[in-house]
């Protein structure tokens, strides 16, 4: 996923030229590949296609975060098709530095959340019935 990522990045068509803020925003590895050079990146500023090497790991991390997101959504639809629950995904608050509350959707709904979840026991009979 991340070679993907940067192969995206890098090509012809996006073109982004990556600089290291923590080097004085000189070129990180990339000065050879620069338009200025010769190079198919776009190393003028003005472009809009300049990215410091911290914004890259920020957008990387996020496509990450979003896949995983999506493979969990999936994960509940089928929960729910199967028929043993479909339960919202509880977002971790604590990347915003709020204290997560684990199970405060069930509390709002007045839920019996024991009711709800299964054991691999009670799974396994329910499966074999």
């Amino acid at each position: 996923m991340y070679i993907n990522g940067l192969l995206e990045i890098f090509n012809e068509h996006s073109g982004a030229f990556v600089v290291d803020e923590r080097a004085g925003f000189r070129a990180a590895g990339l000065g050879r590949f620069a338009r200025s050079k010769g190079g198919h990146l776009h190393d003028d500023p003005s472009d809009g296609r300049v990215l410091t090497v911290q914004r890259l790991e920020l957008m990387v991390s996020e496509l990450v975060t979003a896949e995983q997101g999506m493979m969990l959504q999936n994960l509940e639809l089928i929960c729910q098709a199967m028929g043993l629950g479909g339960f919202p995904t509880l977002p971790s608050m604590s990347s915003v530095g709020l204290k997560p509350r684990v199970f405060a959707w069930a509390r709002c709904q007045r839920a019996n959340i024991s009711a709800r979840i299964f054991s691999p026991a009670r799974l396994m009979r329910l499966l074999r019935s």
